[in-house]
């Protein structure tokens, strides 16, 4: 049975931000869905990478349905953390996450 786009949407995928100094000492972000190979994006702070990290997942997700394509599930038994759950995250990241993704929410309604 072919799934949805709210299907994995929905799917508690582990979303992961890494900051990095190029060589001239300007900071960015690097943020990318683990299980989902060429879900990557960058952005100058760590909201903006993860509000872009949501635009490049719906995309990736529509690529994969329109072409038919196969889309990782997750193994549940594996213990992939729900993304409405930051207990796992410091305050100040959690926050972050949120901003970013009423960021990206706000975006997707702009452009639509």
């Amino acid at each position: 049975m072919k799934q949805t786009r709210e299907y994995y949407q929905s799917l508690p995928y582990t979303r992961l931000a890494e900051g990095i100094h190029d060589g001239d000492g300007h900071p960015y972000w690097v943020a990318w869905i683990d299980e989902l190979s060429g879900c990557k994006t960058d952005g100058a702070t760590f909201a903006e990478a993860m509000g872009y990290l949501n635009a490049v997942f719906d995309d990736y997700i529509e690529g994969q349905l329109e072409f038919d394509s196969d889309i990782p599930v997750l193994n549940r038994s594996r213990g992939h953390r729900e993304r409405s759950n930051h207990g796992w995250l410091p305050p100040v990241l959690a926050a972050a996450w949120d901003r970013a993704r009423c960021m990206s929410m706000r975006s997707s309604r702009q452009m639509a």
